[in-house]
């Protein structure tokens, strides 16, 4: 057997030793001051946009168009700030044109001497391309009309805004024969139309003389009135065909006149509530709306609007097009 032996000196040994726990002190303290460096620089780049873009949907979900993103760097995160910035101001001219929309309303409720009407608009988005109105022509003859521009936002908006000028400034006359104001706004809306601008417009306009219980009216292209006789649970159409303002140049509107005689209704509403569709994709369609209506009369035009809304909204699944209903009662 051979035994092989050596010898070192521990103050040697120990020198070595505690070299060696010096140098992995050294660099564990190094790695920690750079995984602290490294973890600020993260925070910079990364944690503090994020949380910022955080607080910015935050505030749009609330609705605080003030808020602004801070812009600290010129690298991607602060260009996404910058346009994020300008989202914000944007919607916030969207809030300030949704205001001046709804003052172009003219309010919920009107007494025509022996009618009584109630209106209301409902947006989906925020701006809207229905519009209704009540506007006193003379003594004894009022106007009333209501249309719908094709799509929503700020084209639907200002096409909407520029049929309430329409009528507006319209004279006496026309403001008294319905196929002349019909023809002044088709008029103005072809004007307009080119490439960029296509949107069309279906509308009504109705002289009503309150006292003789007469309606006189112009449709261009827009859903048909429908009458409803409570007493008789019976409902019908008020047929009148006409081209939408603008489609086209040689668009022509007549006058059709009817009789809402005492106890009857009518009903002025927007394309939303047929093409609203259930769960399983089926339209609530004109037929079935006419169908229910003598079910949900009320001699109070409010309540009545109020029993179409939530036979409107049981049915709808998803409401995407914007909710106009006119209710006018001949009490």
């Amino acid at each position: 057997n051979i035994l092989l032996a050596a010898t070192y000196p521990m103050e040697k040994l120990k020198y070595r030793v505690d070299n060696l726990r010096d140098f992995i002190l050294m660099c564990a303290f190094i790695s920690m001051i750079l995984t602290i460096v490294l973890g600020q620089v993260l925070i910079n780049q990364f944690i503090t946009p994020i949380n910022n873009l955080r607080q910015g949907t935050i505030a749009v979900g609330n609705q605080q168009y003030t808020h602004r993103i801070p812009i600290t760097d010129e690298d991607e995160f602060g260009h996404v700030n910058q346009v994020f910035n300008r989202v914000i101001e944007g919607l916030a001219d969207f809030e300030m044109a949704k205001v001046v929309q709804e003052s172009l309303l003219p309010g919920n409720q009107f007494k025509l001497e022996n009618l009584s009407v109630y209106a209301q608009n409902i947006v989906m988005t925020t701006l809207g391309g229905d519009y209704y109105d009540v506007v006193k022509i003379n003594e004894g003859k009022w106007g009333v009309l209501i249309g719908d521009v094709a799509g929503h936002g700020v084209g639907a908006g200002l096409m909407m805004a520029m049929a309430k000028a329409g009528v507006i400034t319209a004279s006496e006359e026309e403001k008294s024969d319905p196929s002349l104001l019909t023809t002044r706004l088709h008029k103005m809306f072809f004007a307009i139309k080119n490439d960029r601008l296509k949107r069309m417009m279906t509308f009504q306009y109705f002289t009503v003389e309150p006292h003789k219980n007469a309606f006189c009216f112009a449709n261009a292209g827009h859903c048909f009135p429908i009458i409803v006789d409570p007493k008789n649970n019976s409902a019908e159409f008020v047929e009148h065909i006409g081209t939408p303002l603008g489609i086209g140049p040689k668009a022509r509107y007549k006058n059709l006149d009817f009789v809402l005689e005492r106890g009857l209704s009518l009903i002025l509403y927007t394309d939303g509530i047929a093409e609203a569709k259930n769960e399983e994709g089926e339209e609530y369609t004109f037929e079935r709306l006419k169908r229910v209506l003598p079910r949900l009369y009320d001699r109070n035009p409010e309540k009545f609007y109020n029993n179409i809304y939530a036979e409107y909204d049981e049915w709808s699944a998803k409401p995407d097009d914007d909710f106009t209903v006119m209710v006018i009662n001949n009490e």
